[in-house]
């Protein structure tokens, strides 16, 4: 073979296949890995519980189908994802089907991302956006979050408006809308703001859009005047009594109530977009500028007409939620500024410095501060921002870095204050930390400034089949406690109790064992209060029996307020066998009641006598100041107490 030969063979195979592999799909694979480990499938939980109960109650109409989250459903039936979720359930059971479901979302939600981030950018940009995106918080609003790992239609109704998104780049208006309609099929409240992007493109390309809007406003005026499909609810009000159990129950969906911190964050991302639009080049600046119109345009209708005028239809489709594409869009504008920054003055790095620290785990205040200097500094004319002295501005760099990075660390110490016990599985104590993010930092840093080389290939391919291993190891974040709950076998020494007995059950503190264990209606349950701002009937229902299990010391004053995260509950508080036998003699009773009895000595000391006793081994971790080895050793013990004197 001669050196000419050799030389050929050479460049062939250090050229298409090998570099496409170690340039796009090996960092592709690592994101992936590291994106099962920042985001565990937590099991059946939050609105999973719902969808699932949903199919429960399909199944068995005449058991769970009672619940009052499904006799009074008015939402679930638009969306086409429950038949799907029925399908994986029925195919693969209960515990497999609602993880399988779970584990397509993330899969889906991340490939649409990275092909958003593919069409935003070229080269080692796109996985600095990703790098941004994944390692910024996952939450919006007044903690909601994006890209969930539930077996819920948000996340895949997600990622087709990602994609649209993506297509809209491309000035594919056909495609882009088709993907908004299918995300719509799936939930339509996360798909407005996809609608939302895909007007304003074309709006953009042609006015005469606009006079079409315009036109079908009367039309839907019309619609709504004749009541309709949905379109009814337009011109219909939530009284006073429905609204303050709202207020109470379900406050999470009215803006004028979160906290001060989620409009620090609110304010983190609207300026993060304003920065982006008046910095970046010219191809960026018209796709940031819808992306921030569509999402203060959601909020702001949210405000006028829901928590002002109390409007039913626009308190119902949360047009608030469209704040979610802000947030995921907001970190790749933040990564875009990072690049750019690069190739001017050290001045021009104060910033994105300003920015990303706000991003960073801080208080509401100290973001505020910065987002404020972020902008005016942007203001600033060329010519003056250009006088700072270099030493100064690297100074300033060094100094916001400094401070991120004692944040990070002051917040994994509060972290490790909180939880000093130990934790059944070791990536549970990562989630608690940023360990991950740091890590994922590292290798992205790394990965997208070494250089393109044959080393740096070989480097690549292992760190991606280390990452998507780990990824894949870690991704299943259940307690043992939880996995047993998501099993949904029935509880036998329970179950054969119960059968001559019908009706509901009150399970103390739960959310969905009486649904997945024994096959019963909630009497009451703070799950209940989730979907009652589409339903008048089922907010009184679930306001009075919350009133009764507070008045009757069943649990303490905070139920009444579930969505309040910094309320801790102490639970089942004055009881008394008078107390008890008086709740249990009401016609509406619940047939059976179900109580932890290690946390629930107050109900053996009231004189209640348990029929059964059923003990559950768990893994779960104890309370902070709990003596680890002494929770593991007990296990979780449940008592079961005959209600409803009326029952036969």
């Amino acid at each position: 073979m001669s050196d000419q030969t050799l030389h050929v063979a050479t460049v062939r195979r250090s050229t298409p296949g090998s570099r496409a592999f170690s340039t796009v799909l090996a960092p592709l694979i690592a994101l992936f890995g590291l994106w099962l480990v920042v985001r565990p499938y937590a099991g059946i939980s939050g609105d999973a519980i719902l969808y699932v109960g949903k199919v429960l109650a399909q199944l068995d109409p005449a058991g769970v189908g009672r619940d009052i989250v499904f006799s009074h459903d008015r939402q679930m039936h638009f969306t086409l994802f429950p038949p799907l979720l029925t399908g994986a359930i029925r195919g693969l059971g209960l515990a497999h089907g609602a993880e399988s479901v779970a584990f397509a979302a993330v899969v889906v939600w991340f490939l649409a991302i990275a092909v958003l981030a593919l069409h935003l950018a070229e080269g080692r940009r796109r996985w600095l956006i990703l790098s941004f995106i994944f390692l910024a918080p996952s939450y919006y609003a007044n903690g909601f979050h994006f890209g969930e790992a539930l077996a819920v239609p948000r996340p895949f109704a997600e990622a087709l408006v990602l994609l649209g998104c993506a297509a809209l780049l491309r000035q594919k208006f056909w495609l882009a809308g088709a993907l908004m309609l299918g995300a719509a099929l799936l939930h339509p409240i996360m798909a407005l703001p996809g609608f939302g992007m895909l007007f304003l493109s074309m709006l953009e390309r042609d006015r005469r859009w606009l006079w079409l809007a315009l036109g079908l406003l009367p039309l839907l005026s019309l619609a709504a005047a004749m009541h309709l499909s949905l379109l009814g609810r337009g011109f219909a009000t939530i009284d006073a009594q429905w609204w303050a159990i709202l207020q109470q129950g379900n406050f999470n969906i009215i803006p004028l109530l979160w906290n001060p911190f989620a409009y620090a964050q609110l304010l983190t991302q609207v300026a993060t977009l304003i920065v982006a639009i008046m910095s970046l080049e010219r191809r960026y600046k018209s796709f940031f500028l819808h992306v921030l119109i569509v999402a203060c345009s959601g909020f702001v209708l949210a405000v006028l007409f829901g928590d002002l005028i109390h409007d039913e239809l626009v308190v119902q489709a949360q047009l608030w939620r469209a704040l979610w594409l802000a947030a995921v869009l907001a970190p790749a504008a933040l990564g875009l500024l990072v690049v750019e920054a690069r190739t001017k003055a050290p001045a021009a790095w104060i910033v994105p410095a300003l920015l990303a620290t706000a991003w960073l785990p801080t208080s509401g205040l100290a973001k505020v501060l910065m987002c404020g200097c972020a902008l005016l500094l942007d203001a600033m004319p060329v010519d003056k921002l250009a006088k700072i002295p270099p030493h100064y501005a690297q100074w300033a760099v060094r100094l916001l870095l400094l401070f991120g990075i004692v944040n990070l660390l002051a917040n994994d110490v509060r972290h490790i204050a909180m939880y000093h016990i130990a934790f059944e599985r070791w990536h549970i104590v990562s989630l608690k930390l940023n360990m991950f993010g740091w890590f994922a930092g590292l290798l992205l840093f790394f990965m997208i400034t070494a250089p393109n080389s044959r080393k740096f290939g070989e480097f690549g391919l292992v760190a991606a089949a280390c990452c998507a291993l780990l990824g894949l190891y870690a991704w299943d974040g259940r307690a043992a406690f939880r996995k047993q709950v998501d099993s949904g076998r029935p509880v036998a020494p329970f179950s054969a109790i119960i059968a001559n007995r019908p009706g509901p059950v009150y399970w103390v503190g739960g959310k969905n064992e009486a649904w997945f264990w024994l096959r019963r209606a909630n009497w009451y349950s703070n799950v209940q209060s989730w979907p009652i701002v589409f339903s008048r009937r089922q907010a009184l229902q679930w306001q009075n029996h919350a009133e009764r299990v507070v008045k009757f010391g069943f649990e303490s004053a905070a139920s009444l307020r579930p969505a309040d995260m910094s309320l801790r509950k102490v639970a089942r508080r004055h009881l008394s066998a008078a107390g008890v036998a008086a709740f249990c003699a009401a016609p509406d009773a619940p047939s059976w009641i179900v109580w932890q009895v290690a946390a629930s000595d107050a109900m053996l000391a009231a004189g209640v006598t348990p029929k059964a006793l059923w003990r559950v081994p768990t893994g779960s971790a104890p309370e902070p100041g709990q003596n680890s080895a002494a929770h593991a050793r007990a296990g979780r013990t449940f008592a079961l107490m005959a209600c409803h004197a009326s029952a036969s």
